[in-house]
């Protein structure tokens, strides 16, 4: 079927399901408010660039606990001639990510990391804040999987939040740096570790005047120029003990 120029601007609205953020029950309400949105753009920019970094040629990469995606569509954007694969235990948001990325070359596959095999073995992986969702009796076992996912020398980037903040209801734990690469070094060799955002009441008040319950920030200069704040003053720390998460870089042995 051709569209015409018009049907064509309707199709190009649902790249995102927008008809959803709309609520009017048990209130009204024009936009879907993610308050963790700061914390996930900034970490996805820092996969990209340690990813984009590494000497190493990417080929491959799979995006372990991708949910519906939004990483792995990054990943294929960033790398176009990379196999992009992402993989989730659940169903649900695997078929979200298929929805939501059906005009992207990314495979998305449910499957178990521990317990199925995958089309093949990935010279890049990530998990970005999937660690943490793992039962501690069942944390060797999915490193296993995850290491069996990589050819030999392959790269892991990892982000995961550190016990410096407390554990969330739909977390198992959260971890130190010594803690993590005590775990992570039964299968791979570390490469590179960095604790990241910071703890500071400038965050706080940055968070208030991004949204709070009198208004949402919609100026695209100052949403800008208080992001690229965040990310130049708030990001990086100078040592574990004021970060929030951390970043680990390691190879498959």
């Amino acid at each position: 079927m051709n569209l015409s120029k018009e049907q064509q601007v309707q199709d190009n609205f649902y790249k995102f399901p927008y008809h959803y953020a709309v609520q009017f029950k048990p209130n009204f309400s024009m936009v879907y408010l993610f308050d963790w949105g700061l914390n996930y753009a900034s970490t996805i920019e820092l996969l990209l660039q340690k990813i984009t970094l590494n000497k190493k040629e990417v080929k491959s990469i799979i995006d372990i606990g991708c949910g519906e995606g939004r990483l792995s569509r990054e990943l294929c954007l960033k790398f176009p001639k990379a196999k992009i694969t992402g993989v989730d235990y659940s169903k649900r948001p695997i078929q979200l990510a298929k929805a939501l990325n059906h005009n992207l070359n990314i495979e998305f596959i449910a499957a178990n990391i521990i317990e199925d095999n995958l089309p093949q073995k990935y010279n890049v992986a990530t998990l970005m804040e999937v660690y943490e969702h793992i039962e501690p009796k069942k944390a060797d076992f999915f490193l296993k999987g995850v290491s069996n996912a990589l050819e030999k020398g392959g790269v892991l980037h990892l982000t995961v939040p550190h016990e410096n903040i407390p554990v969330a209801p739909h977390h198992f734990r959260h971890f130190s740096i010594k803690t993590l690469t005590a775990e992570l070094e039964k299968y791979f060799d570390i490469i590179e570790v960095i604790p990241f955002e910071k703890i500071s009441p400038k965050r706080k008040w940055l968070m208030r005047i991004f949204a709070n319950k009198f208004f949402i920030l919609n100026h695209k200069k100052w949403n800008n120029k208080l992001y690229n704040y965040y990310k130049k003053k708030l990001f990086y720390v100078k040592d574990e003990s004021q970060c929030q998460r951390i970043y680990v870089q390691c190879k498959k042995r």
